[in-house]
C-alpha cells in the first residue's frame, strides 16, 4: 500500500501553473463594460465595436439585420464565435466600472448603489474582439436584441457562416 499512495501521488500530481504569457487586458474590458447596452439601446454598443475593429488590421465589417458582422484575413475554413450588443440591465446616467483586487463591479454614482455590469454579454463582446486582435483568421457576428428573444440570430445571414468551423474554446480565468 506504501507503493500505492507513493504512485498516486506522482500520477495525480497538478503540474505546476503555467505563467500566462498573454495576460488579459483588464483594461480593455473595463473600457468594454462600460458601454452600456439594453435591448433596442444598442447604439453606444454598436459604435464602440465599429470603433474597436477599424483598428485591427485586415478586417472586413458588414450589417445585415442591425446584426454585425466581422471577418479578419483570408482562409477557406474560418473559426466562428457569436457574441450579443444587449443586456438585461437598465442605463444609468452615471455608470462607473470599479475593481477590488480581481473584482469588477458597476455602481450608479447618482444613486449610489451597486447596478449590473452587463456582463452578460459585453465579456462575450470583450472576448469576441479579443480574438480578433489575437487570431489573423477569424470570424465574429455580434447579434442585436438577444435578451428580448433572439430577435438578431433569428435573421443571421446564413451565408456568412458557410466557410466557419466548429471550434472548440477553452477559456481560462
Amino acid at each position: 500500500t506504501a507503493l500505492m499512495k507513493k504512485m498516486r501521488r506522482k500520477t495525480f500530481r497538478r503540474p505546476p501553473k503555467p505563467s500566462n504569457p498573454n495576460p488579459m487586458n483588464i483594461q480593455q474590458l473595463k473600457d468594454t463594460l462600460v458601454v452600456q447596452t439594453s435591448s433596442h439601446k444598442e447604439q453606444a454598443m454598436r459604435q464602440f465595436i465599429k470603433s474597436q475593429v477599424k483598428a485591427i488590421p485586415d478586417t472586413r465589417i458588414s450589417y445585415h439585420a442591425s446584426n454585425i458582422y466581422v471577418t479578419r484575413g483570408e482562409a477557406l475554413l474560418y473559426p466562428c464565435v457569436v457574441a450579443h450588443m444587449d443586456t438585461v440591465h437598465d442605463c444609468y446616467k452615471d455608470f462607473q466600472i470599479y475593481q477590488t483586487g480581481d473584482n469588477l463591479f458597476a455602481i450608479d454614482t447618482h444613486a449610489v448603489r451597486q447596478v449590473g455590469i452587463g456582463g452578460d454579454d459585453k465579456v462575450g463582446v470583450f472576448i469576441a474582439l479579443e480574438m480578433l486582435r489575437t487570431f489573423k483568421h477569424m470570424k465574429v457576428v455580434f447579434f442585436t436584441n438577444e435578451e428580448i428573444g433572439c430577435v438578431g440570430s433569428s435573421r443571421a445571414r446564413l451565408s456568412f457562416f458557410e466557410d466557419c468551423c466548429l471550434t472548440g474554446w477553452v477559456i481560462k480565468t
